[in-house]
């Protein structure tokens, strides 16, 4: 799930956990507007990273109500009930935004552009679904991932949409979490949706899925979207408390070389079954530029977790998308 509880006690160090009890303390403080005084600025602003999301899209990924999303996401797509973003003043639709939870978390950019160049199109997000026709994810039993996406795919074609962006969290479907992050311990789980009880491949399942939605999309612009890094921790929680201490959080940060060493074999896969209608968004060296990933770009936290881009770090690739869209006839 994306929103997650902050991962507080997985800081290290007495003097941490101290600075923790002061942030969560401060918090509830500020909240409830009930003091004077206030933290540092700078311990304010990493706070607030973690709610820097688009609230107005919120119930686009997680429905309203008692039902759960893996019911009821499926059924709006089978209806043609999903949401639609960009342009609000234009019908047809001429781009979707296809993912999983990060595809939601990068919402706010593909949004953004299709406002900025009157494009208007379908937000087709579920979490934990690998964005690839035949897939599914191998420890989500309860995910109607392929039944999601099948309905969302007939949309496509129906509506004759053009431009096809798919955003997901590739790392952990083909790898597992990172070493020493939140999610070390969960291996690769790509897997083939018909063939959920079989040993996971995560690899041949990749390869298989990116030449089979390729295939599906034919004559279309698939835009494959490198995923963003995965830090070691929870960047908001661990930049408050170490802010409150003067401290670097350095050694909660991926590495460039881990990041590329994994994107590379990623990359392999899609130059071998790359075709005409493929286009790859790389994201590397924007956020790695160095040896250190970032974690911050401007003055702002870009993470409202370990993981997912907040809007401030989605709105940076604005650009991107809506360049695409107008590349796309």
């Amino acid at each position: 799930e994306i929103f997650r509880q902050a991962y507080w006690w997985r800081l290290t160090g007495s003097a941490t956990l101290i600075a923790v009890g002061l942030v969560g303390f401060t918090t509830a403080v500020i909240n409830s507007d009930g003091a004077k005084w206030r933290l540092p600025s700078r311990v304010q602003h990493a706070i607030a990273a973690s709610s820097d999301m688009a609230t107005n899209l919120s119930g686009c990924f997680d429905p309203p109500g008692a039902r759960p999303y893996q019911v009821v996401l499926p059924e709006r797509a089978e209806n043609n009930e999903l949401c639609r973003i960009g342009s609000p003043t234009r019908t047809k639709m001429d781009f979707a935004l296809l993912g999983d939870s990060h595809g939601f978390s990068m919402a706010p950019a593909v949004d953004a552009a299709g406002r900025e160049v009157g494009k208007n199109g379908l937000l087709a997000v579920h979490a934990a679904c690998p964005p690839l026709s035949g897939m599914t994810h191998g420890m989500a039993s309860d995910h109607q991932c392929a039944r999601f996406f099948d309905a969302v795919l007939q949309t496509i074609l129906e509506q004759d949409i053009k431009l096809i962006f798919l955003v997901a969290r590739w790392d952990l479907y083909l790898f597992g979490g990172m070493p020493n992050g939140l999610d070390a311990a969960t291996p690769a789980v790509l897997q083939y949706a018909d063939d959920y009880n079989s040993p996971i491949r995560p690899l041949e399942a990749f390869e298989d899925g990116v030449s089979q939605t390729l295939d599906v999309f034919k004559g279309r612009t698939v835009v494959f979207v490198q995923d963003n890094p995965q830090h070691l921790n929870n960047i908001p929680a661990v930049a408050a408390a170490n802010r409150m201490i003067g401290r670097s959080i350095d050694r909660y940060l991926i590495d460039r070389k881990t990041v590329e060493s994994r994107w590379k074999v990623i990359r392999r896969t899609l130059e071998k079954v790359k075709t005409g209608d493929l286009v790859i968004l790389e994201t590397l060296d924007r956020l790695c530029p160095q040896l250190l990933c970032r974690y911050e770009i401007g003055g702002k936290i870009i993470y409202w977790d370990d993981d997912h881009l907040n809007r401030s770090g989605a709105l940076l690739f604005t650009k991107d998308f809506a360049e695409l869209m107008m590349a796309t006839p």
